[in-house]
């Protein structure tokens, strides 16, 4: 009998472990479904703030429409701000106004088994977006394309601001408003360039100036040198104009002054304020070699404000190019100022005007060695690629540079299209420090006028930026192009930079 109480004492205890064993391995498999679902919910959030921090930070500085945008993009990856326990935030990134932070958090997380040991579950993702403007360029003073108006060889800028007539040719050196590839003249006609190719690459918007202006500033004021075209100009004196055919050329040129932006990375909503157009010889007493005022502004915003110069459509016998200059202030009267810290007319409030996406320039500095501002690069984009676009460049010149923020020669990377359909003389790719551009070459299409190496053509420059790019250079930020030659090069081009990369990115 005591063998048969033994065996039964036994087995009530195996059932009791069991019982016990088995509880404790379904708490821990219904814990692991609980946690597999956690994870699964997190990156769900993650992904859902990923998206409303991207969609919200391009409407940075403007908080409240950042915001909008931002609690909209989570409603429709499905967390509802203020339903189901769902919270939605939106801040702002202190010191920066072009970050976005969006925090979600999900307050009734779907517990199946894990109820029983664990209390009631949130989970809280967290993603901050920014974004990244176009890098400024052409000037990092309140002048642009001033040649040498400014007082001082220190500080001249080497070229003239620079925009075509509708009838020129692409070849002359205006990318966008060169209606035709040639400015030939040789058909006889005086209107336009009957049998040149039409440029695919025609853009009657022209060319758009950014004026970013600090905080605290009492007013503004925009003005612009010799606006009209003229045909001719007294001796001794500055002619930023010339023609590039024979007869009677006509340039019309139109400026577009614009409010301030309040989502400086979408410009398609400008806000514009005026359009004054000047006319070939227009008043020239008034506007030849004198500085004219566009606009002015009373206690204006900080923020981003633009200018758009273009020439008119469609006008015949406008084979020519107008040049002028730029300039913004504060107060009554102008005094040049620059935005490099430690220049000697560095100002904390020097309001910049420089180009966006492009610069259309007459560069003709008076030295054979010329340096030209090309563009500002800051520390953000360490570790990218910047890439220089010239277009029809170097002529007058025998070779050309990039000088880094150091004043440094830098490597790059060149290359020009092959097929054009027609190569230049020599390779169509290469590196190095230094681009010759000199001597002839064949036409890289039919019925061109000028020889020179890269007469029409695109020269693309790609320069790696270090990723110590803050430690390597401090506080210096600008780029600059070299032009040396045998003689002063005399150069009407466009450039154009950018780096390679996704300018709206999540930093976290």
């Amino acid at each position: 009998m005591s063998r048969v109480r033994s065996d039964a004492d036994e087995r009530g205890v195996v059932l009791v472990v069991t019982v016990v064993v088995m509880t404790v391995l379904c708490l821990f498999a219904g814990l692991a479904v609980d946690i597999g679902s956690w994870y699964v919910r997190a990156a769900e959030i993650k992904r859902a703030t990923d998206a409303a921090a991207l969609a919200g930070v391009v409407w940075m500085p403007e908080l409240d429409a950042a915001r909008s945008a931002a609690v909209a993009a989570a409603a429709r990856n499905g967390f509802v701000n203020g339903v189901d326990d769902v919270t939605v935030s939106v801040l702002e990134v202190a010191n920066d106004n072009r970050r976005l932070r969006v925090v979600i958090s999900d307050g009734r997380v779907d517990q199946y088994f894990s109820r029983i040991a664990v209390s009631r579950q949130a989970i809280t993702r967290s993603s901050e977006a920014e974004y990244v403007l176009p890098v400024p360029l052409g000037s990092p003073r309140n002048t642009f394309g001033t040649e040498t108006l400014l007082p001082g060889t220190s500080i001249d800028e080497n070229f003239w601001a620079a925009v075509n007539g509708w009838c020129a040719g692409r070849e002359s050196g205006d990318d966008k408003l060169a209606r035709y590839e040639s400015y030939s003249s040789a058909s006889g006609t005086t209107q336009c360039n009957n049998g040149s190719a039409a440029s695919d690459r025609y853009d009657p918007g022209g060319y758009l100036y950014a004026i970013n202006l600090p905080t605290g500033a009492t007013s503004l004021a925009l003005e612009v040198y010799d606006p009209a075209y003229n045909t001719s100009y007294p001796t001794g004196v500055p002619a930023p104009d010339r023609a590039v055919a024979s007869g009677s050329q006509q340039v019309t040129t139109v400026f577009e002054v614009y409010d301030r932006n309040p989502t400086p990375l979408d410009l398609t909503n400008l806000p514009l304020r005026s359009t004054t157009t000047f006319t070939t010889n227009q008043n020239q007493a008034a506007y030849r070699n004198q500085w004219v005022r566009l606009a002015t502004w009373t206690n204006p915003a900080a923020g981003q404000y633009y200018l758009r110069v273009r020439t008119e459509a469609g006008q015949l016998n406008s084979r020519a190019i107008n040049g002028f200059g730029l300039r913004v202030f504060t107060g009554s009267t102008f005094a040049s100022c620059t935005t490099i810290s430690g220049a000697a007319d560095f100002s904390a409030s020097c309001p910049q005007v420089s180009g966006v996406y492009d610069i259309s320039v007459y560069a003709n500095g008076p030295n054979t060695t010329s340096d030209f501002y090309l563009a500002q690069v800051d520390p953000v984009h360490a570790g990218k690629t910047m890439r220089i676009t010239l277009f029809d460049a170097g002529e007058g010149s025998d070779s050309l540079r990039v000088i880094d923020p150091n004043g440094n020669p830098a490597s790059f990377r060149w290359s020009t299209a092959c097929n054009p359909p027609t190569p230049p003389t020599g390779a169509c790719s290469g590196s190095g420090t230094s681009l010759s551009v000199a001597g002839t070459g064949p036409q890289p299409y039919p019925g061109l006028v000028s020889t020179s190496r890269y007469n029409d053509r695109y020269l693309v420059l790609d320069i790696p930026l270090p990723a110590n790019y803050a430690t390597l250079y401090g506080t210096k930020r600008w780029w600059k192009i070299r032009y040396q030659a045998g003689t002063n090069p005399t150069d009407r081009t466009t450039w154009s930079v950018n780096v390679v990369g996704d300018p709206v990115h999540l930093v976290e």
